[in-house]
């Protein structure tokens, strides 16, 4: 097999690679993307037989050095059979998310024998992150949490304290308002999500918009934001109990 990098050809047998592929996924356990790793192992040779030492120390060399001035980020990388016909092992740059990155640049982790005189031992890696497509992709929400509390209500009691004798307790207020809260985080996918998750109870909003802040961007692959936050907050009032079997929105269902 040949392995292109870029438009750099290397020779039938010259590299190897092995191909690691991981899943990234939300916390619902779904994958967004996944993660693309190619470890090349490389084997230079003179290839010309015949050489003097000093011709096949100058050969290596010559192309150790056209290697390394190849191996940049950026590039697109194949693995070709060895008439040139593509192979399903192909990433083009322009398709991942932040494009093919040289984690390890051209190594050498070899120095015993004839290192540098008939063959050079190179490693290196390159990584990239590459999005599942849009149509295949369960939701661009990465997380969601939510809480209902409820405020005490109902009759209102206290104390009145005194300088010499035991406190006087006493009804403040026989009724009350009924109070909750409805706070949540969601989190959208490259980008803040175009909604928040609707009120638990409508009709008893105490404002008829919610209070939304929107965080910072978190979490980068290859420099680019993944996790962008919204914070949210709904009140409700009412003059009757509010149902407190309600529960919390589920997330991705209950979003407006």
């Amino acid at each position: 097999m040949i392995v292109k990098i870029g438009n750099f050809s290397h020779l039938v047998g010259e590299a190897g690679v092995a191909i690691d592929v991981q899943p990234l996924r939300k916390p619902n356990g779904k994958p967004f993307a996944h993660r693309h790793r190619w470890s090349i192992d490389i084997y230079v040779t003179p290839r010309a037989s015949g050489l003097n030492q000093s011709a096949a120390i100058a050969a290596v060399n010559s192309r150790v050095a056209a290697i390394i001035k190849a191996y940049q980020s950026g590039v697109n990388l194949q693995i070709l059979t060895p008439d040139g016909g593509s192979t399903v092992h192909s990433l083009k740059s322009s398709n991942t998310l932040s494009g093919v990155q040289l984690v390890q640049p051209p190594s050498f982790p070899e120095f015993k024998g004839v290192e540098m005189v008939t063959i050079r031992t190179i490693r290196a890696v390159f990584e990239c992150v590459v999005t599942i497509p849009a149509d295949q992709i369960d939701s661009y929400i990465y997380s969601h949490t939510e809480a209902l509390s409820f405020q005490p209500s109902g009759i209102k009691r206290g104390a009145i304290e005194t300088v010499n004798t035991p406190a006087v307790e006493q009804t403040l207020r026989r009724y009350q308002s009924f109070k909750a809260s409805q706070k949540g985080r969601i989190v959208g996918l490259y980008d803040y999500p175009d909604a928040i998750p609707r009120p638990i109870f409508p009709s008893k909003l105490a404002d008829s918009e919610p209070m939304v802040i929107k965080l910072h961007p978190e979490e980068m692959l290859g420099g680019i934001p993944i996790r962008w936050p919204i914070d949210y907050e709904w009140t409700f009032i009412s003059s009757i109990p509010l149902p407190r079997n309600a529960n919390p929105n589920i997330w991705m269902v209950d979003v407006l």
